[in-house]
């Protein structure tokens, strides 16, 4: 378990939520990450702070945000802390390099001494030296917090602004859809990210986003949806890091949930093959139908057939009557022949025999099948 018992400077060290609910969040917050709330002890003239403790370690704050802030419009929000060692110092500093001051350093007896600012872009970001509270005491588990991400117009200007601030290397990375991405460097590893503001957002300030870690991204979201929070940002697939998704409490204070390492979701697995009932019965049917297609071919072809035969006949039977007519044309020119040979030889004739001549025409006919069609092969 990442225990941490101090908190190098330059880095994220401690996550606050001013809320306009507070025990609507307690109540939202200990159901998304099994947190234990803690009411703090704190100066008189304070207000209630309460710590968000995990397996018995502190992880997070929330207390009530003054009226006079949310009646002037100011949202709930989760709040980002960078440790130092020489908080005074820092903020005349971040001063000169364009960010502004809005609450000068201060002390909170027996916690820290800290000051709060907003970059030149308006992103806000606390300053924080342990005195003697170092901030969160668990990094990187489920249900602390695991990352920081500055969402800026101006990635460039953004970036060289904490660069000159707490000497961070600024390593340029490629990140969502090629977009962009810059890690603020310290040492070998990275205090945050930071990217550019998309068009799709709207109209969404710059500001620093607070990740949290979750074994189950996916039942976390169910867990936040069914207490009242939205899902901001669908999940989302870093390659070779996990599975993030936005969303913001019933207040309005939008967080990040990261799954480390969580692969890419698979598409669903294709549909059960049908038991071996279903299987014959499908067989079955297919090869009725089957039949059935190949009995209606030779029906039809067996019409085709017949109508070629009558068609054959009515040809025979014309042809058979043109051959009688040719036979009777033919008996009337004998007739009419031996007519005019018994004038011219009457006298002889007792003496020659009439003699009937045939006059058979052979018509052999035979009619091409026309309506022979191809068949179309069957299909089962």
């Amino acid at each position: 378990m990442p225990e941490v018992r101090a908190h190098r400077s330059g880095t994220f060290c401690w996550a606050d939520l001013p809320t306009t609910d507070l025990d609507h969040a307690i109540a939202f917050y200990s159901e998304l990450f099994d947190w234990r709330a803690v009411d703090a002890e704190t100066p008189e003239g304070y207000g209630r702070y309460v710590l968000f403790q995990k397996n018995g370690k502190t992880v997070a704050a929330a207390y009530a945000m003054e009226e006079e802030l949310s009646e002037s419009g100011v949202a709930a929000h989760w709040e980002s802390f960078i440790a130092t060692k020489a908080v005074d110092e820092l903020s005349a500093r971040a001063a000169e390099l364009g960010a502004t001051v809005v609450a000068p350093p201060y002390d909170m007896p027996g916690v820290a001494r800290m000051a709060v600012l907003t970059d030149p872009e308006g992103a806000t970001f606390t300053l924080y030296q342990a005195d003697p509270e170092i901030g969160t005491q668990l990094l990187n588990e489920p249900g602390a917090p695991c990352w920081f991400e500055l969402y800026a117009r101006d990635l460039g200007t953004s970036t060289r602004f904490y660069a000159d601030l707490f000497g961070y290397e600024l390593r340029d990375a490629v990140g969502l859809g090629g977009a962009p991405y810059v890690q603020l460097g310290i040492g070998k590893g990275a205090a945050a990210g930071a990217m550019q503001l998309r068009p799709e957002w709207g109209d969404m300030p710059p500001m620093w986003a607070v990740y949290f870690q979750t074994d189950d991204l996916d039942a976390a979201i169910s867990r936040a949806e069914s207490h009242g929070g939205d899902l901001l940002m669908a999940p989302t697939q870093v390659p070779g890091v996990g599975r993030f998704a936005m969303l913001c409490d019933p207040q309005g204070a939008s967080f990040m949930l990261m799954q480390m390492g969580a692969p890419a979701r698979k598409s669903p697995p294709p549909a059960p093959a049908a038991p071996p009932a279903e299987i014959e019965a499908v067989e079955e049917i297919e090869a009725v139908e089957a039949a059935e297609a190949d009995e209606a071919a030779v029906d039809e072809l067996e019409a085709d057939e017949l109508e070629a035969d009558a068609s054959d006949d009515d040809a025979e039977a014309d042809a058979s009557d043109d051959a009688s007519d040719d036979g009777a044309e033919a008996d009337a020119s004998d007739d009419e022949d031996s007519s005019a040979d018994d004038d011219d030889d009457a006298d002889i004739a007792g003496e020659v025999e009439a003699g009937l001549v045939d006059a058979g025409t052979d018509a052999d006919v035979q009619a091409d099948d026309d309506d022979e069609s191809d068949d179309e092969p069957l299909h089962s």
